[in-house]
C-alpha cells in the first residue's frame, strides 16, 4: 500500500468521514507492521470543503482537468513570445475553461452532498486559477490530495497577458511613425542629393501629442497595475480570514469533543472506582 494511493482514497471520500477513516488507514498499515507509513496517513489533515471538491473532480476520468496543464504551457509559450494575438485567443480559452472547471467541481460537490456556496466555489476557481498559473500548483491539483485551496500571488498569467498585449498594442502603433520618418528621409536624399540636415528640428504638434498620449498610457498601465495589486491583496486578505473562521469553527468541534470525552471519563472513572470498591468488600 502506498501513502498517495491511501491519500486519494481518503480524500475523495465524504469529508465527514476523513479522521474516522484516515485512522482507521493508519491501524490497518501499523498492524502489518508498516509504521512509517502509519505515521504518514495519520499526518493527512482533513480538506477543506472547496479543495475536497477539486479532489474529487481529479479523481474523476472524464474530468476536463486533463486541459489544465496543456493550456498553462500554451499560455507560458505565448508569454515568453510575447505574442499578443495568441495571449488573447488564449485568454478567452483560459476564462472559458475555468468557468467549466469551477461548475463541473461545484456538480460533483453537489452529487455527493456537500453543495458548495458561493465562498467555497471561488476558492474552487482560485485553485484553478493557480493550476494555470503555476506547474507545481497543476501537478498538485492532478494529483487529487489537496486539503486547502491554492492561492497564486506571484507575477502569473494575468499580469504578463496583459503586458504582451501592450507590448503588442505599442510596437504597432509605433511602427507607422519609424516607416513615414525613413520615406521623408530617402526622399530628401533623393531631391537634393545630400545628406540630411544634423540640425535639430523644433517638436511638431503632432510629436507632443504622441508623446503626451505615451505619458497617458503609462499612467494607466501604472493605475491598472496597482488596482490589480489592490485586489490582489484584498482577495489574500479574504482568503485568511476565511481559513481564520474555518479554523475556529474546527477548534469549536475539537473543544466540543474534548469536553465530551473529559464526561465520559469521568463516568469510567466512577464505574471503575465502584467496581473496585466491590472487589475490595469482596
Amino acid at each position: 500500500m502506498e501513502l498517495g494511493d491511501v491519500a486519494r482514497d481518503l480524500y475523495r471520500a465524504d469529508p465527514g468521514e476523513f479522521v474516522r477513516r484516515r485512522d482507521a488507514r493508519a491501524a490497518e498499515a501499523k498492524e502489518r507492521g508498516e509504521d512509517r507509513l502509519a505515521r504518514a496517513i495519520r499526518k493527512l489533515r482533513k480538506p477543506t470543503t472547496a479543495a475536497w471538491a477539486v479532489d474529487l473532480l481529479a479523481t474523476d476520468r472524464d474530468s476536463p482537468l486533463e486541459r489544465l496543464s496543456e493550456l498553462g504551457d500554451r499560455m507560458r509559450g505565448a508569454q515568453r513570445e510575447l505574442d499578443a494575438e495568441r495571449l488573447r485567443a488564449l485568454t478567452d480559452e483560459r476564462s472559458r475553461l475555468l468557468a467549466e472547471l469551477t461548475e463541473a467541481a461545484a456538480r460533483r460537490a453537489a452529487d455527493a452532498g456537500h453543495p458548495l456556496g458561493d465562498a467555497a466555489r471561488e476558492q474552487v476557481e482560485n485553485t484553478f486559477t493557480a493550476a494555470l498559473s503555476d506547474p507545481d500548483s497543476a501537478r498538485s491539483v492532478l494529483a487529487g490530495t489537496l486539503d486547502k485551496p491554492l492561492e497564486y500571488s506571484g507575477f502569473g498569467i494575468d499580469e504578463l497577458a496583459a503586458e504582451a498585449i501592450r507590448r503588442g498594442e505599442s510596437e504597432r502603433s509605433e511602427r507607422p511613425v519609424r516607416r513615414r520618418g525613413k520615406r521623408r528621409a530617402r526622399g530628401g536624399t533623393e531631391a537634393t542629393g545630400s545628406p540630411p540636415r544634423r540640425s535639430t528640428p523644433a517638436p511638431s504638434s503632432t510629436g507632443r501629442d504622441e508623446a503626451a498620449g505615451r505619458r497617458d498610457r503609462e499612467a494607466a498601465d501604472r493605475l491598472e497595475a496597482a488596482e490589480q495589486e489592490v485586489r490582489r491583496i484584498d482577495d489574500e486578505r479574504g482568503e485568511a480570514r476565511r481559513r481564520r473562521d474555518e479554523l475556529r469553527a474546527e477548534l469549536a468541534e475539537v473543544e466540543q469533543r474534548l469536553a465530551e470525552l473529559d464526561e465520559d471519563a469521568t463516568a469510567a472513572e466512577r464505574l471503575r472506582d465502584r467496581a473496585r470498591r466491590a472487589v475490595d468488600r469482596g
